[in-house]
């Protein structure tokens, strides 16, 4: 038997537990505010706002669903087991029912996952900015390759894509690439991947066809907006910025206008460039937004380490600071430096299979 009724009580006991964390009496008094919002003659007067209670009215009606959807897991679980059970069954009909029970079972390990994601910005979309390190034209084509293999991992995902600045190689690649990804979770899911991703390989800007070693750093921010940054205060004398044109993917029309915009906080150091709009003050807005975030994020990251005594995990892209190591010769290996998850598919993970990394990051 593939399974063993031990086995089934013990999923039956964790689906329990994802139907005890949705409190359905909340969700459904606060479902009812959004409604009477929406419904108000004035709601569409701030459209940012509407959209804002349109998504978390829609995430409601999701979770609502969801343990619905739970429910009806459970039941079909516990007659396919009874019928597994059965001793009247042929091969093919046992052989049927355990691919609807791994069905079950796969979803609901799937939804375990959401219970680590129960960070202060887990459930918001997320800012990714990967830039070359120590490798010159080499670390600029890692980071290409690292940004094709996020935007087939989030393809894979359903979740949205929206270039911010990129700014490419003189050779090849990018010396920096910076990308919101929209979707659920993504930041939750994503937050992990922050740090410095080695490349080994032989180098095809290399006449000689020596073997090198590149490196590429990945920062993963959430996208925060409005309230989330109320409590943000950035001093117009602390900020200096340029104006510059634009190279990122806006076409002809940037090209030809100073609408690329450079923020840097001269307290912090932080520096943030947006080229993606059409027009210098949405590109502020843009920026400014980001520089907050990263504010924030550094104010978080500050009383993390005081309680816990950690490390920063953003660290200079060099030798010995790496995450994961990605080594296509002389042989095939990628392998996560935190949870020891590896595998000899290299060419799979560059293709965005990136599910037992990114999972096992999340529980870590």
């Amino acid at each position: 038997m593939l399974i063993s009724e031990k086995e089934v009580k013990k999923i039956i006991e964790r689906i329990d537990m994802l139907i005890k964390d949705i409190d359905v009496v909340t969700l459904n008094i606060k479902k009812e505010e959004l409604e009477t919002e929406m419904k108000h003659e004035k709601f569409w007067e701030n459209v940012g706002k509407a959209q804002r209670v349109q998504k978390e009215f829609s995430d409601i009606q999701k979770e609502l669903a969801l343990k619905n959807e739970l429910e009806n897991w459970k039941q079909d679980l516990l007659e396919y087991y009874n019928i597994y059970s059965g001793t009247n069954l042929s091969i093919d009909e046992k052989k049927n029912i355990t691919l609807e029970i791994d069905i079950i079972i796969k979803k609901i390990e799937k939804l375990s996952i959401r219970k680590y994601l129960c960070g202060k910005f887990d459930t918001k979309e997320s800012i990714i900015t990967i830039k070359s390190g120590q490798g010159g034209c080499e670390a600029q084509d890692w980071v290409s390759m690292l940004y094709r293999m996020y935007t087939k991992y989030i393809a894979r995902k359903d979740w949205k894509i929206e270039i911010l600045d990129e700014q490419k190689g003189a050779e090849a690649g990018y010396t920096s690439v910076v990308f919101k990804v929209s979707g659920e979770y993504t930041y939750g899911y994503l937050k992990k991947e922050t740090g410095v991703h080695r490349l080994v390989r032989i180098s095809p800007f290399n006449a000689q066809g020596l073997r090198q070693t590149s490196f590429a750093s990945v920062e993963v921010m959430p996208s925060l907006v409005g309230k989330d940054l109320k409590d943000i205060e950035v001093k117009s004398e602390d900020i200096e910025m340029k104006t510059m044109l634009s190279g990122g993917p806006g076409g002809q029309h940037v090209n030809k206008t100073l609408s690329a915009v450079q923020l840097t906080h001269k307290p912090s150091g932080i520096t943030v460039r947006c080229s993606a709009q059409r027009n210098q003050h949405q590109n502020r807005e843009q920026a400014m937004n980001i520089l907050k975030s990263k504010l924030l994020a550094k104010e978080e990251e500050k009383e993390l380490r005081e309680e816990k005594k950690l490390k920063k995990d953003v660290k200079k892209a060099q030798w010995g600071n790496q995450i994961r190591n990605y080594i296509l010769h002389p042989y095939k290996l990628v392998k996560d430096v935190r949870t020891g998850v590896e595998t000899s598919n290299v060419d799979a993970v560059l293709d965005g299979s990136l599910d037992l990394f990114i999972e096992a990051e999340v529980v870590l």
